[in-house]
This record gives C-alpha cells, sequence and structure tokens, in this order.
C-alpha cells in the first residue's frame, strides 16, 4: 500500500480543532486533526470537507524542518500615504497662477496578465494664485473623488487631514464642521457637526475610544493632540494635507485569488516664477489608522489549490455538471500556520529525496485562546519530533 503522496509537494490541512494525540477518539468534526506515531513514523488523521483522511506517514529520520508562523505575520496592511504640497511650491502662500498641480497615480497589471499594462488615474487642481493650501488639498481631494467615481470596482479610498481645537485629525467625510467642548466628555453627530467632548480626554487614544463609542472612527480619526482649545462655533478643518489608502479588492474562491494593488502615486512638475521645474508635493507611507486585512483569503486560496492538486472534481473541471465541495476554510478567519519540511526515500542504489510540505492552517481563537489550538498541535509534534523545538505563539 502506498504511504506517500507522489505527485504532491504541499498538503494543505484546515485546522479547526485538536484531538490529543494520546486519544483513542479518531477525529469525528469537520476540521478536527488527531497526531499518531508508531514504528518511528508521524502521521495525521484529518477531517475535511469529504469526510476522515490519513496523511503521509513522515520517517521521523527524514524531518528537516518544523515551525510555526503568527497570523499576524501574513496579514496585509493597506498601502496609505499622505500627500502635502511643498511649500516652495506656493507662492506667498497661495498656489502659483496658471500652473496644473497634478496627482497621478500609475496601476500596473491591474485587471490583466501582464506587468506592462499600466493603468493612469489623475486629480488636478488648476493654480489661480489665490488658493491657500487648506483650499487646494480640498480641491485636490474633490478633483480625486470625481475622477475615480466611474470606477465599477472602488480602488483607492481618500481623505484630508487637518486641525481644529489643537487637534490634528484624519476626516474621510470633509463635509463635517467640528466643535470641541470641555465641558463635554462624550463625542456625538448631529446635522452634519461632530462635537468633540475635550474634558478629561488628553491622549489621542482617549479622543479615539470616545470616536469609536460614537460610532464615528469611520469618519473621524485624531492623530496628535496638540494644546486643546475650545472651539463653540461649527468650524471646518484646516487642511494640511490629503490621504490616500489602497482598497481590498474583490474576491472570490476558484476564480478571483486574494492579491494587492500595485501602484506608485507621483506629483507632477510644476514651473515657478524664476523658471524653475520643481514637484509640487511629496508622497509619504503613513502608518495613522491604517486596515489591515487578515489572511483569511489566502488561506482559501491555498486549500482550493491543494484540494484541486488532490482531484480536478474539487476545480470544476466539468461545467457546468460538477459538484461543489464545501471546503474548510473561512474567508474572514485568520489562521496561524505549522509548516513540517520532509523526505521520502525510496528503497534502492543512489536514491534522491522527495522533499515535501505539510501545512496546518490552524484557525485562530478568541480571546485568551488566540493560539489554544496551534499551540496544542505544536506540542504534540514536539513529543514525537524530540529533536525539535518550537516556542508556543503568544
Amino acid at each position: 500500500m502506498s504511504t506517500f503522496s507522489v505527485n504532491q509537494v504541499r498538503q494543505l490541512y484546515v485546522v479547526k480543532s485538536v484531538v490529543d494525540y494520546e486519544s483513542s477518539s479518531l477525529p469525528s468534526a469537520a476540521g478536527a486533526v488527531r497526531m499518531q506515531t508508531q514504528g518511528g513514523y508521524m502521521w495525521f488523521d484529518h477531517y475535511g470537507p469529504d469526510g476522515l483522511t490519513r496523511s503521509d506517514l513522515i520517517n521521523l529520520d527524514h524531518l528537516k524542518y518544523f515551525k510555526a508562523v503568527k497570523s499576524s505575520a501574513m496579514a496585509s496592511t493597506m498601502k496609505k500615504e499622505l500627500i502635502t504640497i511643498s511649500d516652495s511650491a506656493l507662492s506667498t502662500s497661495a498656489t502659483i497662477a496658471g500652473q496644473d498641480y497634478i496627482l497621478k497615480f500609475e496601476f500596473s497589471n491591474w485587471g490583466t496578465a501582464g506587468i506592462e499594462d499600466t493603468y493612469y488615474k489623475y486629480a488636478t487642481v488648476r493654480g489661480n494664485g489665490v488658493d491657500t493650501a487648506s483650499v487646494f488639498y480640498k480641491k485636490l481631494y474633490d478633483s480625486l473623488v470625481m475622477n475615480f467615481a466611474k470606477e465599477s470596482v472602488p480602488l483607492l479610498k481618500f481623505g484630508l487631514v487637518g486641525t481644529v481645537g489643537g487637534l490634528t485629525i484624519y476626516t474621510s467625510d470633509p463635509s463635517y464642521t467640528f466643535i470641541v467642548d470641555d465641558a463635554k466628555t462624550a463625542t456625538s453627530a448631529a446635522a452634519g457637526v461632530i462635537t468633540i467632548g475635550s474634558s478629561s480626554n488628553s491622549t489621542a487614544a482617549n479622543f479615539n475610544a470616545d470616536i469609536a463609542t460614537a460610532g464615528l472612527d469611520d469618519i473621524i480619526y485624531v492623530s496628535a493632540v496638540g494644546s486643546v482649545e475650545d472651539v463653540s462655533t461649527a468650524t471646518a478643518l484646516t487642511y494640511t494635507g490629503l490621504w490616500v489608502e489602497e482598497l481590498e479588492q474583490p474576491w472570490s474562491l476558484g476564480s478571483k485569488s486574494f492579491h494587492r494593488l500595485n501602484y506608485n502615486t507621483r506629483c507632477n512638475k510644476i514651473t515657478l516664477a524664476t523658471g524653475e521645474e520643481i514637484n509640487w508635493g511629496t508622497v509619504a507611507a503613513t502608518t495613522v489608522d491604517t486596515t489591515t486585512v487578515g489572511n483569511g483569503k489566502l488561506i482559501c486560496d491555498l486549500e482550493w489549490f491543494t484540494a484541486g492538486e488532490r482531484g480536478d472534481i474539487y476545480r470544476g473541471a466539468y461545467v457546468p455538471y460538477y459538484p461543489k465541495t464545501e471546503l474548510l476554510g473561512e474567508k474572514d478567519a485568520t489562521y496561524s500556520l505549522i509548516e513540517l519540511g520532509y523526505a521520502f526515500y525510496d528503497s534502492g542504489v543512489n536514491e534522491f529525496p522527495s522533499e515535501k510540505t505539510m501545512t496546518f492552517a490552524v484557525k485562530d481563537g478568541a480571546g485568551a485562546d488566540l493560539y489554544t489550538n496551534i499551540n496544542s498541535l505544536i506540542n504534540d509534534i514536539e513529543a514525537a519530533a524530540t529533536s525539535f523545538t518550537v516556542a508556543d505563539l503568544s
């Protein structure tokens, strides 16, 4: 009887629970796994989407490596940038009349199969010798919103950075005005006005906790706190920059894999009164209030691929007449990984190792149980593979 999968280089098992390896009970719940050992071999019983299966038999003498990876190491932080205009691109604190301030986005390999394909998008503000930097940022934001509005799939998210009452605020909706009230502790919004209670709040974390409680954390985020002052009349932010953030793209199991946008942001050149040409602004990465996407979709993609490697029936090879197997991966979950590198040596003279990788994508728990399942499996493997030590995840 074959003890080894000859053709599949990587095997993936999505794990939702761990049965103790000393237990006599076979896994019976979807995603359950149990390690077994006998005669110098280690293997795993796994209850997958189609029932109970057994992994390769791993000769413990041929185990090459054993490692664990936290889900956070596979998370994707969406690209976020802050655009600011240079002082030298202003004349007496105003945009230079007759100059076009263009912000250009270059999307590479967008919706195509080739890196050579580039998709361009622009935002433009015409200098008039009057607009201050704050007015310029608002016009640039309006131009971005208008130019990206026709995209069937949203690519980027835009917002402004500004100050009011000693607070520096990132906002995704510049239609709001602000009141800063030292007599209040809570933050609220009504009729397009956000009232920020500054009583007993001294740090950005304090303010943002109140903002989240009010359900306004999708609209504003306090990035810095200076000398806080009361602002009793609803006042617009004085804008100091514009931020742009990458949006997660549509995903569909088996037809559209998880991928990031590949793009560059550039400020074009303008001509000063002296005839000198300069880039009108700077584009800098920012980590303020970024969006992080877990690795659930990546694991679903990998599970779909490896399931298809076992048999084309899992990949819809006979469209439209094929069964849709319900796999175990959950797109909105996060998974920490265990990887085992091992090799199969056949009998004979001068045999070569057939090296394989076995991956366990263990669903993270909640709260204090975040790594309970994966640590249980790590400890089981350590008990069999005594020459390897992997620290529990924490």
